[in-house]
């Protein structure tokens, strides 16, 4: 886990740390454990507060009522994303049935006019599913409008459906123990090991062909790699959605860990 992740579990005081005599913090058994326990929670998609609140039974001692307290958030995750795969699965439905309408058309030449009526005649539309972050934090759809008519390009995902979801699920799996530091134009920096630098700029140059509203950089220094993506007004809830927006405390050099 990197220092900064530390630091800022320290900051939220959910991993105190003790110090040695040269300032170095250091870590007991029990403390790698409770690290091991904030990283699982995590990882079931569950946000800090509610993290905080079960480090809270889990210092108590008591497994029955860290289980018992953990279930609940679990169902609730789980619920969540059946409500996810319905959407998604609605919003595949949809797009088939758009497909098979558009081959039922005539063939026709000449520009198009309201005669054609496309897809005038599908049911009402279902929006684009809206994807969650976590349960607690609904996301954006991945077609969201603005900045139309402009000369920069349209905050707009070019990606649906199963394609946006597994484009999300890539960058959750890269970035998942990251450091993030949000920026005051909406974006954000997550830095990462540097071994990680490649898969990121295969990423990068993929989200650069179906977002090309985002601006990307890459940093090297010494085993680390941070990525910058800067993001215009209106782009924040993808930002959220794609690399997450918790602050993340970065300190000098002698703050060591």
């Amino acid at each position: 886990m990197p220092a900064t992740t530390l630091r800022f579990y320290e900051k939220e005081g959910l991993v105190p740390a003790a110090r040695t005599p040269g300032g170095y913090r250091s870590y007991s058994e029990a403390d790698v454990e409770r690290v091991r326990f904030i990283a699982a929670a995590k990882h079931l998609g569950l946000p800090l507060d509610q993290i905080r609140d079960l480090l809270g039974v889990w210092d108590g001692g008591m497994c029955r009522e860290v289980r018992d307290e953990l279930r609940p958030m679990v169902a609730a995750q789980v619920s969540a994303a059946e409500e996810r795969i319905q959407d998604l699965r609605a919003f595949r439905d949809r797009l088939t049935a758009a497909l098979a309408h558009l081959a039922d058309l005539p063939t026709r030449d000449g520009p198009c006019d309201p005669a054609c009526a496309f897809l005038h005649d599908l049911p009402d539309p279902k929006p684009s599913p809206a994807l969650q972050r976590q349960a607690s934090a609904p996301a954006a759809a991945p077609e969201l409008r603005g900045h139309t008519g402009s000369a920069s390009p349209a905050i707009a995902c070019s990606l649906d459906g199963d394609g946006y979801a597994d484009r999300v699920a890539q960058w959750r799996e890269l970035l998942g123990d990251g450091v993030r530091e949000p920026l005051p134009d909406g974006g954000v920096t997550v830095r990462l090991p540097a071994d990680r630098a490649g898969r990121v700029a295969e990423l990068v140059v993929a989200e650069q062909q179906c977002c090309p509203f985002f601006a990307f950089e890459l940093t090297f220094s010494g085993p680390h790699v941070a990525l910058t993506a800067h993001a215009p007004t209106g782009a924040e809830p993808i930002v959220a959605l794609l690399w997450g927006t918790e602050p993340a405390e970065v300190t000098e050099g002698r703050d060591r860990c």
